[in-house]
């Protein structure tokens, strides 16, 4: 540590349960928190807390967080900081939360991270927040009388869905108005359109001061340097920030706790739906003090118990059983003085909505008075115990959140952080007798008061929300006048020139690019055997590696072993496909008879599997190749040769019984409605309905065919089961052949006794071994259109959403060996940089919360996505625009962006492989699946270094402009129904032309049948919508 540091160090203390060290600092000048956890990766990660306590719906705690990255008192530009963490292997985020700011930088390794600290500490504590920067960032009217905006855009986008519609009924409910848990802080549609950047300003001044921050860094830190770049921040700070307030209180730590509920409460909250069938219950409690240990601790066994598998408490009464009255359940716990545990159940018929509340209390209650499975409680101990350490192995964020929950509502002095130095908490658990346990339940959940609040879609509702909508804009407009609109107009021009001052070319070259070696990025030891082997001497096996079966590994210091089974789906008939989203669900669900005879039922198999295992998935494996199947199982070293055992006797030893394919339909389909009301999720499932074959798994297993074959399930189990039961078999016969299969182990290889000779158990009986099947591609299965894309565009009218989305797909190379593949990301990562060209002309204008391009090289599409925008085809124009001009010329492209470019792909592959694990299934990735080398990322960055500004604008004007050629690109579009029009107009001035078809000409005729009806007055229609989340990568460059 720094001699004589003002910097104290308040504890330091390596867990018990990870190579992980924890350190926490205080300034003894102005009060600033940090706590460093080091441990191994390429990354270092920084989470800046700020604790943030509002009593209003202004959204001041979330607009300030989007005018915090707009410039600081140093550096008063836009932008500056995100310009700068691209040079420097980084990227910036942050998100609002009820009772936080926090501020994100990623970078990949120390040297970026720390040329960034003291830049974006600045933007913190000094901001600029101008008022041109509010109106474009927050809220603005544009020239036609629309409302405009980043945040508005955000907030327009989640407002009316059925989730945010029940939370804030819930936080009105649960809190008085005293307590700052109550309020929305993301900021209300009609609040934001009157808050005032003063306001936002008042509010800086109240919690952004160093006393109330605390910096948690995780990653390869040098301590020392740390030290004394903040100790250099803290000397250039005014002496307001070093002034004692006796008035000062810390916000929530010093704050009054919530009251007892008076008493039980139940309330409907509607929310806009034509698909009136299905609605949603939402109960909360106040519950333990987060900072309580063994009590608190405790929560997290139960969510296991309750709600952690198709065995679990609340999913076994409610869920997986015939009379189920929801598809999900599941318990979330926000970590607060008094804690809000609330349980969500979804897929509830709206007429069962009262009876789903009531049938939650009955378990609950019955749990109490008649027992518990005590060994099955303490198994869920035991079960949550290893996946939290395995969760430290696998996720560089685990120690973020309780961190940042320590800097929100931990004594300073560190006695809770403290806590997280060991496991202790689940050795206690273990010993509670079943007495404890149901005497826990019973406080908290059930002699406990409780909100419960039912969610009941409204088609009236839906139509109202437009109708308002549509009056309001028309009453703005005729308000505004021709001349008003004019003014405005040049309002937002005014704002958006000065926002958009250009950066000194000088000051951005003062922070020089690191070396790219001075990443450290994580290595692997590779070996192979069976039909994967080569000339591999790794690893060693007594017993021999001449297995007929294709075996590769992957070799990384871990307390836990992972077994995953790559399975092409080209082996399936077309007209079984349409199964496998059935077959999935019910894959670690099942009965299991061995070979004596014996059935073991599935409620004795899945807790045996949860016992003797980490953790099991099954899913298409769309991280390489999404024509394909992966199945995963963690273990530790010990049980191994379990762990495959599981794996044969789920693969080949699985019962298919009636009542269970009945459960897992019956699940399946209570969700579809909810798939229907996510803008994004339509959006998709039409552009692959357009872009592939019916026998492509995205089409096969798309909402629209899966609410068909869901039917037709639903029909065929009640009148012919065992025709239903032999097309399951059919289904698994074609694709679990080991000929089929690419076989992964990631852990510490070395240390297993037979890692190759013990998979001789894992084969069938009287298996002939075979010609390996080639590994299935989404390029094989395109349509048509997908092919050579012609100029089809879709529309897709949306009750439930308020915003718009769009899709614009042209061909691009299929192959990560393609010569053309540099200058694509070199273009993707300069268009889509932070503060960027997309960025400041879409984003930046507030024609959308986001937008990025995409290069799919599994299918061979390049993409360009806006996501939730008062007007897809206006920030479809904006984009064109930016792409045309850089492809002729008209724009040149800038040297120092060009140069973060190319830096920032470095980060992407950081990002990709921030573990040993995420390591080791890259280098899977790129040899078994892509037949590339090893060294593949390494040599890539290479090849992007000698991409040329030249070779950029090529592929601009040779591919990226075909994204916005109506004759050489698909289209999709869905969109709120009342601006359908006006989008279709936009679009067609853009040589774009849309069909406009509903969801129900897709689903061919919707979902009703004569067991959906939905139990209301007001009657609908079927078919609906909402809107929720777009695709990981297309939020990547957005703040939340």
């Amino acid at each position: 540590m720094v001699k004589d540091s003002r910097f104290k160090r308040i504890t330091q203390f390596t867990t018990d349960y990870s190579p992980s060290t924890i350190t926490k600092y205080e300034s003894t000048k102005t009060g600033m928190s940090t706590v460093v956890v080091d441990r191994q990766s390429p990354k270092v990660l920084g989470f800046f807390t700020v604790a943030t306590e509002i009593f209003d719906d202004s959204g001041a705690p979330h607009t300030l967080e989007h005018l915090i990255f707009m410039g600081s008192k140093s550096y008063r530009y836009k932008g500056f900081l995100d310009r700068l963490a691209s040079r420097a292997y980084s990227d910036t985020n942050a998100w609002t939360d009820t009772d936080q700011t926090v501020y994100e930088l990623e970078s990949a390794g120390w040297k970026g991270f720390s040329s960034i600290l003291p830049v974006y500490i600045e933007h913190l504590l000094l901001p600029t927040m101008t008022d041109a920067a509010c109106y474009t960032e927050v809220h603005h009217v544009d020239g036609d009388g629309k409302d405009a905006g980043v945040v508005y855009s955000e907030m327009q986008g989640v407002q009316n869905t059925s989730g945010s519609l029940m939370e804030l009924e819930m936080q009105r409910l649960l809190y008085p108005k005293d307590i700052g848990y109550r309020y929305e802080t993301g900021g209300m549609m009609e609040n934001l359109r009157v808050l005032t950047a003063d306001r936002i300003r008042e509010f800086h001044k109240a919690m952004y001061d160093p006393k109330n921050i605390t910096l948690v860094i995780i990653g390869e830190v040098d301590h020392d340097e740390l030290l004394k770049i903040l100790e250099d921040f803290e000397d250039k700070l005014d002496d307001r920030f070093f002034q004692p307030d006796p008035k000062w209180k810390r916000p929530w730590y010093d704050s009054k706790l919530p009251p007892a509920l008076p008493g039980n409460t139940v309330s409907t909250v509607e929310f806009p739906e034509e698909d009136e069938s299905m609605g949603e219950v939402m109960v909360s409690w106040l519950g333990p003090d987060c900072r309580s240990g063994v009590d608190f601790t405790a929560l997290d066994v139960l969510s296991a118990f309750l709600a952690g598998s198709s065995v679990s408490l609340l999913e076994a009464a409610l869920v997986e059983c015939k009379d189920a009255v929801a598809s999900s359940v599941y318990l979330n716990v926000g970590s607060r003085p008094k804690s809000q545990l609330t349980i969500y159940m979804s897929g509830v018929e709206t007429k069962r909505l009262a009876e789903a509340e009531r049938r939650l209390f009955d378990t609950f209650r019955k749990a109490v008075t008649e027992g518990i499975n005590l060994e099955y409680m303490r198994d869920c101990v035991r079960r949550t115990r290893r996946t939290k350490k395995h969760d430290v192995e696998t996720s560089v964020h685990y120690f973020s959140g309780p961190i940042i929950s320590d800097a929100l509502y931990g004594k300073r002095s560190a006695e809770h952080l403290v806590t997280l130095k060991n496991l202790e908490d689940f050795d206690v658990l273990e010993a509670w007798t079943e007495d404890q346990w149901k005497a826990y339940i019973n406080k908290w959940f059930v002699a406990n008061k409780h909100v419960s609040v039912l969610g009941k879609p409204s088609a009236k509702l839906a139509k109202k929300i437009e109708e308002d909508e549509n009056a309001r804009i028309e009453e703005q407009i005729k308000k505004l006048g021709p001349k008003g609109l004019e003014e405005l107009k040049k309002k937002l021009a005014d704002a958006k020139a000065e926002n958009e001052r250009e950066i000194p070319k000088e000051i951005l070259e003062k922070f020089k690019i690191p070396p790219v070696d001075s990443i450290n990025f994580i290595t692997t030891k590779t070996g192979r055997a069976g039909l994967a082997k080569k000339d591999d001497t790794f690893p060693k096996d007594p017993k021999g590696t001449d297995v007929p079966l294709y075996l590769h590994y992957e070799s990384i210091p871990s307390n836990f072993v992972q077994i995953s089974i790559i399975l092409s789906t080209g082996s399936v008939p077309e007209e079984l496909k349409a199964l496998l989203p059935v077959y999935e669900w019910n894959f670690f669900n099942t009965a299991i008879q061995h070979d004596c005879g014996k059935i073991i039922d599935y409620e004795t198999v899945v807790k045996k599997l949860e016992s003797e295992t980490v953790g099991f998935s099954i899913q298409q494996y769309d991280r390489a190749v999404g024509e394909c199947i992966k199945i995963s199982i963690q273990v530790e070293p010990e049980n191994y040769e379990k762990g495959i055992q599981w794996l044969k006797d789920l693969l080949w030893n699985n019962v298919f019984e009636e009542k269970r394919l009945s459960v897992q339909v019956q699940k399946l389909r209570a969700d579809i409605p909810e798939e229907k009301r996510d803008g994004s999720e339509v959006k998709r499932t039409v552009l692959n309905t357009i872009l592939f074959t019916e026998d492509g798994l995205n089409n096969a297993t798309g909402t629209f065919v899966k609410a068909r074959t869901l039917r037709a399930l639903k029909t065929g189990l009640e009148e012919d089961s065992e025709s239903v039961i032999s097309k399951f078999k059919q289904l698994r016969d074609s694709l679990c052949k080991p000929d089929n299969m690419r076989i992964l182990v990631i852990g510490d290889v070395e240390k297993l006794k037979a890692p190759v000779s013990v998979w001789e158990k894992f084969l069938p009986k009287g298996y002939k071994p075979g010609k390996l099947a080639p590994i299935d591609r989404r390029t094989d299965k395109l349509s048509p259109e997908g092919k050579k894309p012609s100029g089809t565009g879709i529309i897709v009218p949306m009750a439930t959403i308020d915003s718009t989305f769009s899709s614009h797909v042209t061909r691009a190379p299929s192959s990560k060996s393609d010569p053309l593949v540099p200058a694509i990301t070199v273009a993707i990562s300069y268009l889509g940089a932070v503060e960027g060209p997309l960025w400041v002309a879409v984003r930046g204008a507030g024609l959308a919360y986001g937008s990025h391009f995409q290069h799919d090289k599994d299918a061979g599409f390049l993409q360009y996505s806006v996501y939730r925008s008062p007007d897809a085809a206006k920030a479809f124009a904006a984009a064109k625009k930016i792409v045309s001009d850089f492809a002729t010329g008209k724009t040149p492209i800038d040297e120092n962006a060009f140069e973060a470019a190319r830096s920032a792909i470095a980060v992407q592959f950081a990002d990709q492989e921030p573990t040993f694990q995420s390591a080791a299934e890259s280098s899977f990735i790129n040899q078994a699946i892509w037949g590339m080398s090893k060294n593949y990322n390494k040599e890539f960055l290479k090849k992007v270094e000698g991409v040329t500004p030249d070779d950029m604008r090529s592929i601009l004007q040779n591919l990226f402009l075909n994204c916005f050629d109506g004759k050489n690109s698909v289209t999709v579009v869905t969109s709120s129904a009342g601006k359908v029009d006006m989008v279709i107009e936009g679009f067609q001035k853009e040589g774009i032309t849309l069909q406009k078809k509903s969801i129900a000409e897709f689903d061919d005729g919707g979902d009703d049948d004569e067991d959906s009806d939905d139990g209301s007055d007001t009657g609908s229609e079927t078919g609906s919508e909402s809107e929720e989340e777009e695709d990981d990568e297309s939020v990547k460059n957005t703040r939340d």
